[in-house]
């Protein structure tokens, strides 16, 4: 009995180290993998404000965690990305290409934004003419994102016929849609 009492007990230890041995592994790799997410939330922050600095670096105005971006040939203002292009479509085909790069053509909210596109109008070589998202939908004159138009902001130039709005260097003016200019889209930046 007192055999098989002692059998017990060193079985008991053997069950003790052994448990005890299983919890330390447990908490070695508990102690990793909590290091591991903290070590990787802690790049991936850092990562963000290296890469915030580095983008960020001419809008020094703006707080890192106000900065946004636009892709590669857009011109940023705003909250907005504006993006030109030469190449000659009709009003239905600038459209659908706007749309293709998640934008839609230009629409013209108040005066400071006029005036920035204005400025950039100016900088561009191509063709004089752009295609903007104003229309004339049976009605009267309506942006592509179903406001109506303000004549606050500017006047249209009135042709003989045209039921689209292209913008020029000098002004606004109505155009055949099957006409094939060149355009303007716009869609919103990226928070970084």
């Amino acid at each position: 009995m007192a055999q098989a009492f002692d059998r017990k007990k060193e079985l008991n230890r053997c069950s003790y180290k052994t448990l005890s041995r299983i919890l330390v592994l447990i908490i070695v790799i508990l102690s990793c993998a909590f290091g591991y997410m903290v070590y990787k939330v802690d790049k991936e922050t850092c990562d963000k404000n290296e890469l915030s600095k580095e983008l960020c670096v001419n809008n020094s105005a703006l707080k890192l965690e106000d900065c946004r971006l636009c892709p590669y040939h857009w011109w940023l203002h705003g909250e907005q990305c504006y993006y030109y292009s030469d190449t000659g479509r009709t009003w239905n085909q600038s459209r659908d290409h706007c749309k293709e790069m998640g934008a839609d053509l230009l629409v013209i909210k108040d005066q400071e934004q006029q005036k920035f596109i204005r400025g950039i109008h100016s900088k561009q070589e191509g063709d004089d003419s752009y295609w903007i998202g104003l229309h004339h939908d049976g009605v009267g004159w309506r942006w592509v994102d179903g406001e109506q138009y303000n004549s606050s902001l500017f006047r249209i130039k009135e042709q003989s016929s045209g039921l689209c709005v292209l913008m020029t260097r000098s002004n606004y003016s109505q155009g055949h849609c099957m006409s094939a200019k060149g355009s303007i889209c716009v869609k919103k930046s990226v928070r970084i």
